[in-house]
């Protein structure tokens, strides 16, 4: 009998699921095309390619709000078994409530690493996919590219790698300045360990230049400070930094290891590596939070309560995931620290919630 009613409940809650998480998705979906579709119609985009553009932004859409989508199926679930009396007839059949809603947390580990394959192997291609497109219909003077290698930025006569940017100070480490001459040949090499940024102007120090006359002579010379302003601003390449999540974790720890191999800090990234592995388990949180809560305010206030509650709890651990793993990236919290904490906190809240339950 038992088995009977896990795969009925399980049965039911993927069917909400599922409803609730393609009403998400094509919500979300319309959302992105009602703010971007204009772009796309003033620059005559194909269709096909148009289509394609969205598409491609699914496999992060699903990723994100799944666990959401996972929290409100668990509580709808439960709110239709509780209005059916359902509840109270497993409990008088002398099965206990947590035995009956195994599957759900069994489903939750699942969910989660199928929400970790899909960032891993479906999300990265696809940002990147995304990231050419724009490029090729909505082009500026200059391209940019974050890569195993770091940031890199294109004009029609410079090309500049930075291989490691600290935002909060704005700062660069690992600078190369590549200049071209009208023909295309690299006429002057710039290297910096370090370079600051002021007043709209970047400052390498001790810099190497490296000048390639066009004879073929090459003139070395070193200068403790060498000014430019031929480079992107500081928060152009932040902005470039964000292209760290188009990265699969392959070319990530590759990028680590390249840093720390030349001495740079690398706790902004190992923080970043440690939240991919992490925050795919916010699906299993959701569904241990949400059963003892719903639970809970079925008697106590009803299903909208136990909703509001839930949903809070759900947005909060968004909040402190977000709180910890910038805490993990500024240094201030071990890279490791800053990713498993949130999620140690709410299984914490969700175990201890589930004691009260009456079974």
């Amino acid at each position: 009998m038992t088995n009977k009613l896990n795969l009925y409940i399980l049965t039911e809650f993927l069917k909400i699921l599922g409803l609730t998480l393609l009403s998400i998705v094509v919500i979300s979906l319309l959302i992105n095309i009602v703010d971007s579709a204009g772009d796309f119609i003033e620059k005559k985009v194909p269709l096909g390619e148009t289509a394609l553009y969205y598409m491609l932004k699914v496999p992060e859409i699903f990723c994100l709000v799944l666990p959401i989508a996972t929290l409100l199926s668990v509580l709808i679930t439960l709110g239709i078994f509780n209005s059916n009396s359902e509840i109270t007839a497993i409990k008088a059949c002398g099965i206990g409530i947590m035995e009956a809603l195994t599957p759900l947390f069994a489903f939750g580990i699942l969910i989660s690493i199928v929400s970790f394959v899909i960032t891993e192997s479906a999300v990265p291609p696809a940002q990147r996919a995304i990231v050419d497109i724009e490029k090729r219909w909505f082009s500026k003077l200059h391209h940019d590219h974050f890569g195993k290698s770091g940031y890199w930025f294109k004009t029609d006569s410079i090309f500049l790698n930075v291989k490691n940017f600290n935002m909060d100070k704005n700062i660069a480490e690992g600078v190369n300045i590549f200049e071209f001459d009208s023909s295309f040949k690299l006429s002057k090499k710039i290297d910096a360990k370090v370079a600051g940024f002021s007043k709209e102007r970047w400052v390498l120090k001790n810099a190497a230049i490296t000048t390639y006359g066009p004879k073929g002579e090459v003139l070395y010379e070193e200068l403790k400070l060498y000014e430019t302003d031929k480079l992107p601003g500081a928060e152009e390449i932040g902005r470039g930094q964000r292209g760290l999540t188009r990265l699969g974790l392959s070319e990530l720890m590759e990028y680590i290891k390249t840093l720390k191999e030349n001495g740079y800090d690398t706790s902004r990234y190992l923080a970043e590596l440690y939240s991919r592995f992490t925050f795919p388990l916010v699906n299993f949180i959701m569904i241990l939070v949400a059963i003892p809560f719903a639970l809970r305010n079925i008697r106590h206030g009803g299903i909208a309560t136990g909703v509001a509650m839930s949903i809070g709890i759900g947005f909060s651990f968004w909040l402190v995931f977000g709180a910890s793993v910038a805490l993990g990236k500024s240094g201030a919290l071990p890279p490791l620290a800053s990713a498993i904490l949130p999620d140690a906190l709410f299984i914490s809240i969700g175990l201890i919630m589930t004691g009260y339950i009456r079974q």
